[in-house]
């Protein structure tokens, strides 16, 4: 900072407060891999001026004030070109990054790469500018620290309790008036081809089963027949609804089923035990975080995770490939599906808005998601 001029100068410190330096997240998550710090003043004022923009604009007061210091105006190319390591370091692990338009953890790593370098630091040694304030954050960048990051704040941001681990009767009345209403005729319907619906060979859809899935959930006619049965007898099995012989490959319910059709209000416990949907113990995240975000709704759901909310449903199949299982790729597609087979979903599937679920359904996937999301 030797050479820097008082209008330099002056011009970091307006800089460094309207940046969020003072008060915003700050985490050292990216800088701690390798030095990616501006060495120069002109860079440095580059990258607070990328931490000022909103919707891809650069401020007026902002540009005059650049420009007046530093004679460079703070344009796109310019701004790109100061973050070129920075841009290739964190799009190993984000592929979308851009200096352009940064979410808020995007923010937070970019003001802990300035909180340590050379021009930043003189400038609080100097006495130009105050030290922050905020507590510091150490974020894994990697994919995995992302799945790990956006589980635990959807989670957080679903606000479970104590309460939300148990079914009171009331509930268990509702819930039970609701799956009696939407199973009953399904149930009975395979118990009268005792003891096994014999579906038919070589994977053809049985019709009957077909014919509830026309009447109950046409969502699913985008998949093939033999997938929607597929998808129907599954989560009649995580419910323990209904069980399939593997030594002929026939249907036939169970004796907690018959159970629900004496007595409805057992099917509450079943169906909180549809949802959600997954295979592996370490793709169960990729499952939270999709039934999180049905819960929650796209600007909670987007609050939440930091970022804008036509961002939410790409993060989450970008996150899809993060672990080792075959499965998880489709696990926002199965968990989707059994929303609808439950009768609970309201969005497409990828798409989402402010109340995908319908109000049955919220009071499902809390106990669901309460009981499967304790260990966070």
């Amino acid at each position: 900072m030797a050479n820097t001029t008082t209008k330099e100068t002056t011009a970091l410190a307006t800089l460094y407060e309207l940046a969020g330096m003072l008060t915003e997240r700050i985490d050292e998550g990216i800088s701690a891999y390798q030095d990616l710090a501006p060495m120069t003043e002109k860079d440095t004022a580059l990258f607070l001026v990328a931490l000022t923009m909103h919707h891809h604009q650069v401020e007026t007061e902002v540009r005059d004030l650049v420009q007046d210091a530093f004679g460079i105006t703070p344009n796109f190319p310019e701004i790109e070109a100061a973050f070129e390591d920075v841009t290739n370091n964190i799009r190993t692990h984000r592929a979308n990054f851009t200096p352009l338009d940064m979410d808020d953890q995007d923010k937070a790593w970019v003001r802990g790469i300035l909180l340590s370098s050379p021009v930043i630091t003189s400038l609080i040694y100097g006495g130009h500018v105050k030290v922050p304030i905020t507590n510091l954050h150490n974020t894994d960048p990697s994919p995995q620290g992302a799945l790990v990051r956006y589980t635990q704040q959807l989670v957080d941001a679903c606000q479970f309790n104590e309460r939300d681990l148990k079914l009171i009767d009331y509930e268990m009345w509702e819930m039970g008036a609701y799956a009696s209403e939407r199973f009953d005729s399904l149930l009975r319907m395979i118990d009268r081809h005792d003891p096994h619906l014999p579906l038919h060979p070589f994977a053809q859809p049985d019709p009957r089963l077909q014919r509830w899935i026309d009447n109950n959930a046409p969502e699913l006619h985008m998949f093939n027949p033999q997938m929607q049965q597929t998808m129907l007898i599954a989560v009649l099995g995580r419910g323990m609804l209904a069980a399939v012989d593997p030594n002929c490959g026939g249907v036939n319910i169970t004796e907690y089923a018959r159970a629900c059709l004496k007595d409805s209000a057992h099917y509450a416990t079943a169906i909180v035990d549809m949802l959600p949907v997954t295979m592996h113990d370490d793709e169960a995240p990729i499952a939270y975080m999709d039934n999180a975000i049905a819960y929650l709704g796209s600007h909670e759901a987007a609050r939440a995770m930091g970022i804008d909310k036509d961002a939410v449903m790409t993060e989450l199949h970008e996150l899809c490939h993060v672990p080792a299982t075959a499965s998880a790729a489709t696990l926002p597609r199965d968990n989707w599906a059994a929303r609808v087979i439950l009768g609970v979903q309201r969005a497409d599937i990828w798409e989402l808005d402010d109340e995908p679920l319908s109000p049955m359904g919220r009071m499902i996937l809390r106990k669901s998601l309460a009981r499967e999301t304790r260990q966070y």
